[in-house]
Parts: structure tokens; sequence; C-alpha cells
């Protein structure tokens, strides 16, 4: 199969580059692709998120059991980089006691094989396939009203997980010519579903985002107008065979 990508990333207004704390990573050799958004509030999220995205591009988990038995193995060594990356011995207390409740985000990875595709979430970063100009598929969220201030989280903290073993959602599906698939996090996607149910076909804008320029001003717009959270932005926009509009 032939498949083209996309990447658009943007931090929070107010904050610079280094301060971004989304984080995204794809592999087209084995056609993987994956995104993630560290939770501010805690302590070294980008760091949690890159691990995450990059662990998923390498081998992703899918194979998960009803307790979370595989996924528990596969975040196993993640949590081990995370917490070899820290310096803890120069952190101020304050920063020790944050830093020791672990990391926390959300996760979205997708893998194609063959003409089929295979999704995996924990949290609110969020899919999307259209085809013939139609939202096909939204995933795991499909709803505007389904976001809220606190997302299921994977953290960095294996004490954390607890909860989430039951809340690791699968999707899979079908892939055709000209089909375009779309990851997003969390504040991009609910403006994303928002406008779908409006009325309005939200797809067409971000197809037409050729450049970072163009995303930076169109997410700008966005906040602006006060139509989107000022929030860490991500895309990725992949397509199957694209020649035409989807």
């Amino acid at each position: 199969m032939t498949l083209s990508v996309q990447t658009f990333w943007l931090p929070k207004r107010g904050n610079t580059l280094e301060e971004y704390e989304d984080a995204f990573d794809y592999s087209m050799a084995e056609y993987r692709f994956a995104i993630a958004d560290g939770a501010t509030d805690s302590a070294f999220a980008r760091d949690w998120a890159q691990n995450l995205v990059k662990g998923f591009t390498s081998s992703p988990p899918f194979q998960v059991s009803r307790f979370g038995c595989e996924f528990h193995k596969w975040l196993q060594p993640l949590q081990s980089v995370w917490h070899e990356g820290i310096d803890w011995e120069h952190l101020p207390w304050y920063g020790l006691e944050k830093a020791q409740q672990g990391a926390f985000s959300s996760l979205l990875g997708l893998e194609f094989d063959s003409m089929c595709w295979h999704a995996i979430a924990v949290g609110d970063s969020c899919f999307f396939q259209v085809r013939d100009n139609t939202l096909l598929v939204a995933f795991p969220l499909n709803r505007a009203e389904q976001f809220g201030n606190r997302p299921l989280l994977l953290s960095s903290n294996p004490a954390n997980n607890k909860r989430e073993w039951n809340e690791i959602l699968h999707e899979e599906g079908d892939c055709q010519h000209n089909d375009l698939f779309l990851l997003m996090t969390d504040a991009l996607a609910h403006w994303f579903l928002a406008q779908h149910e409006a009325g309005v076909k939200p797809w067409m804008a971000l197809w037409d985002l050729k450049s970072g320029e163009d995303f930076t001003s169109f997410i700008s717009d966005l906040r602006q107008e006060g139509l989107i959270r000022n929030d860490d932005t991500t895309l990725l926009t992949i397509c199957h065979n694209c020649n035409t509009s989807p």
C-alpha cells in the first residue's frame, strides 16, 4: 500500500517550542503512526509522551488481555527509560515529590496491515477516518460532549495504572484508495467533532493545510475566535493513494 503523511504541531499560545508536551512518531516502513498528549500538571510529561509514541512505532501493544497483562509488560521498559532519564539527585524537593508521582499522557496508535488498519487508544487523543467526503470512523470518542477535564491517562508510575487496564480501547477497519486518516490531540479533536455535529466537514480545512505556517495560522485563528481551547495541538494526516480531496 502507498501512504503519505503530513505532521503539524503547535504549543500553547504563550509557550515556547521547548514547552510543547504533545508527541508524535511514525514509521513508514512499518506503517505505524502514534500521537500522545502529555499532561501539563505532571512532571516530565513531554519525555513520557515521547517514550509512548516511540514505543508504539517500534512494537505496538495490540495483544492486551482482560487485565492488561501484556500491555503492562509493554509499558515496563518505557517506564524504566523515563525513570532513568531523570536527574533525581539534583531535583528540588518540590520537583522530586511531583516526579515521584509519575508523568501522565494519552496515547493513540494506528497500524496498517495490507488493506486493514488497527488502532489502540487510552485517553482523549483521537483518530478519524474519512471516505467519500464522509466521516466513517471516530475513535475513541465520537461526540464533542465526551471530552472532559480528567481523561484516563497512562502513567510512568506503575501504581497509577490499575484503573486503565479495562479502559484500553481497540478498533479496526478496512482501508480503500483515497481514504483520509487524521490523528489529533484533544483540543483539535474536540473542535473537529463539534464542527461535524454542526453540519460542517472539518476535514476539508485540515486537508488544505500544506505547511507548518498554514497550521500555525489556522490554529491561531481558531484560538482567537474562541473555537478551540488554548492547548498544545498536534495533527497527523495520512492518506492512502490520494489523488483528489477526500
